[in-house]
């Protein structure tokens, strides 16, 4: 009953707040929020501040914008078009994988922060060994993309976009090398990607300029109260044998991941990649239980092999049996800047039919539409498999 009442506790008071976006002053109370949370069940919580972009809408926006302007300045200097999306290739690959960003500077930033609580274990030996459970805190805002007819469709549209800088790329290149075909049907045919960036272009703007914030009780107050119920029990169990165990939520993922590429800035020297577990809980407010087995929109990164297959054990086992897992490649986490790092990870989520979590980024992420009941097998079944995390290590 007590993690029923921590679970229910933490979901009731983020679905308190009308929103919680990136860098607002909304997300800041969420955080001091969610602080006096940690403090009443005995741990000391740091606020780490750091700054992120206000959206990531600008980010994309540069970017498709970018290819078709390079493809209209081609028409003019092809040395110039081919060199801008080479140009924006690298920084869209940046963006992509979380290896740099520079367009976020170039867009509106505001100030973010961290949570992070810590549990020492009481002895030195294994000292090294972290496990780290991640969540967001943060909301994102509505958009036509993510309208209950189109979410569904956002891993094609990712591949159709890459379709396009691939045929803008191709085009352009054959182009630069090949100035007799001038007026070939070529020319015509990059017009093509040329009107899909535009468009892609405007939804950016639709987002910003017609985007709502939303509740956000399923992405992501599911998340962190599972993450927390998961500190509370650590906590009341004395610890966890052989680990230091730090629950981080993170601020600005939603425009990004920033806070979690903040935290490994500012800790990455402290954790060994060997030895430091990432456990990320996001969108469990509906759908089925999934242990997500490799994430990235770009490249296929895959989990940790061995929480995989501690994963796929336990979810053969009662009461889990409804759990599964399988890729997602719809959108990115919070893990995929640890995974990219060289890190151990595993995320969970609820995910419907289509592979994507619902409610998402729209008017109907209230707390309502949020199954407890799902948010309690996480719980558990989170809970079940740190309890047998000692094990991976004496199995290396």
């Amino acid at each position: 009953m007590i993690a029923t009442t921590v679970l229910d506790q933490i979901l009731d008071g983020l679905a308190a707040f009308p929103h919680r976006t990136s860098t607002t002053e909304s997300e800041k109370k969420a955080a001091e929020y969610l602080r006096g949370q940690l403090q009443a069940l005995g741990l000391s919580p740091a606020l780490e501040p750091f700054t992120a972009p206000t959206t990531f809408s600008w980010i994309y926006f540069i970017l498709y914008f970018g290819f078709a302007l390079a493809i209209g300045v081609h028409y003019f200097s092809p040395i110039l078009g081919f060199a801008l999306a080479v140009l924006l290739l690298a920084l869209f690959v940046g963006e992509q994988l979380t290896w740099f960003s520079p367009l976020s500077h170039l867009v509106p930033r505001g100030p973010s922060q961290n949570l992070l609580a810590r549990l020492d274990p009481a002895g030195k030996r294994d000292a090294d060994r972290r496990l780290v459970l991640v969540a967001h805190y943060d909301t994102s805002k509505t958009a036509l993309a993510f309208s209950p007819g189109s979410v569904k469709y956002l891993r094609p549209i990712f591949l159709v976009s890459l379709v396009m800088i691939a045929t803008t790329l191709v085009g352009l290149g054959v182009h630069l090398f090949r100035t007799a075909l001038q007026g070939h049907a070529l020319e015509y045919m990059l017009l093509v990607p040329a009107l899909y960036f535009l468009y892609a272009s405007a939804l950016m703007v639709e987002r910003e300029v017609r985007g709502q914030p939303v509740q956000g009780a399923a992405d992501n107050a599911s998340g962190v109260a599972v993450a927390v119920d998961l500190m509370r029990r650590i906590k009341e169990a004395g610890g966890l044998p052989g680990f230091s165990v730090w629950l981080l939520l993170t601020g600005s993922e939603e425009v990004g991941m920033a806070g979690m590429s903040a935290f490994l800035q500012a800790h990455g020297q402290e954790l060994d990649r060997k030895k430091t577990i990432f456990l990320n809980f996001d969108n469990l407010g509906a759908g089925q239980l999934t242990f997500i087995t490799a994430e990235g929109m770009l490249v296929r990164l895959p989990a940790d092999p061995e929480l995989v297959r501690l994963a796929e054990q336990l979810s053969r086992e009662e009461p889990f049996e409804d759990v599964s897992g399988r890729g997602y490649h719809a959108l990115t986490l919070d893990t995929l800047v640890a995974r990219a790092r060289g890190y151990r990870v595993l995320s969970f989520m609820g995910l419907n039919e289509h592979g994507v979590p619902w409610p998402w980024h729209w008017h109907d992420d209230v707390l309502a539409n949020v199954d407890r009941e799902l948010v309690q097998l996480a719980a558990e079944f989170a809970w079940t498999l740190i309890q047998k995390l000692e094990n991976l290590f004496h199995s290396r």
